[in-house]
């Protein structure tokens, strides 16, 4: 068994020739190339002695200054047709390329295939044996297109988070993780403090690709900030709800559902036709918002972490 990488793009697709979802998986893997978020060496095929392809995976990495960083933050399992190769494979990298700190997701849509939900489902088999271990389970969720534009009752109004001082935002991100029912906030804090886990977030806020009005700030009848929302470009026609968040002292009047309507009507009415967002599984009270904002749950999300062993 040998490991490969690709030269360019042009053997993209033979990288995701083993994936369920071909076209999805290419357009991907070229987008990262393409913003430098990975690279031809990160792009990683396991072959069999005589050549048979046997699994593949993409590299990437992310950084809160919006430059890709220089070892990996994060994998996608391409496809496999031998665990034990997929195992192989991937435990070389992590080592090889310097990874320190490793994210991936396992997601499987309801309505997949069967033998996309057969791969889906074998993968964290593969993930655990080269050391990941489980984090959380999310769901993804979709704004029902059928549906009529939500708009905010009027309860607050809304400022661009751009007009408003650095301070003063990572202020309000660190009050809106106080008392957060979300994974990713609470790891992050206990990990690295209050004050730098909100100013992470924030960073990786201004970078998404966003119009200045899709991310906003909440305000009362008193211009006091209760929240914020970030809806952000995934692609051609698409678009996701990153980020949504009351602060915990505002919280109990249901603000939530009007950061939401805001938050899903400037993406509709850009004409984007396609919007997601996720949120823990256990997260009940950001679920229920989402369904009374007229989303459905259409996938399962399983994240994993790895990190370099001590």
């Amino acid at each position: 068994m040998r490991f490969d990488s690709i030269v360019d793009m042009s053997e993209v697709d033979a990288l995701v020739s083993l994936s369920v979802k071909r076209e999805t998986s290419a357009r991907f893997v070229t987008s990262l190339l393409e913003d430098g978020e990975s690279r031809p060496r990160w792009c990683r095929i396991a072959r069999a002695d005589d050549g048979t392809l046997l699994a593949a995976h993409v590299l990437d990495s992310w950084s809160p200054d919006g430059a890709p960083g220089e070892v990996p933050t994060s994998v996608h399992l391409l496809g496999h047709v031998d665990e034990a190769a997929a195992v192989a494979l991937l435990a070389h990298d992590l080592i090889a390329f310097g990874a320190q700190s490793v994210a991936t997701r396992v997601v499987i849509d309801t309505d997949a295939s069967l033998e996309l939900r057969t791969l889906r489902q074998a993968q964290p088999t593969i993930l655990q044996a080269t050391g990941f271990r489980f984090e959380v389970d999310r769901v993804r969720l979709t704004w029902r297109s059928s549906a009529q534009a939500p708009r905010p009752a009027g309860r607050l109004t809304f400022a661009r988070a751009a007009t408003f001082p650095n301070t003063t935002l990572e202020r309000i991100f660190a009050e809106v993780g106080d008392g957060s029912a979300d994974y990713g906030m609470r790891s992050a804090r206990a990990e690295h403090g209050r004050s730098a886990e909100a100013a992470a977030r924030l960073a990786r806020a201004r970078h998404r690709d966003h119009p200045d009005n899709w991310f906003v700030l909440g305000l009362d009848s008193t211009a006091q900030p209760v929240g914020y929302v970030q809806s952000a470009i995934a692609g051609p026609g698409r678009a996701f709800l990153a980020e949504i968040g009351v602060i915990e002292s505002r919280r109990g009047h249901r603000y939530v559902d009007e950061l939401l309507a805001y938050g899903t009507a400037v993406v509709v009415d850009a004409g984007l036709t396609t919007l997601v967002s996720d949120t823990d599984h256990d997260n009940r009270a950001m679920r229920a918002a989402f369904a009374r904002g007229g989303y459905v749950e259409f996938a399962t999300r399983q994240d994993f972490r790895w990190r370099t062993p001590t």
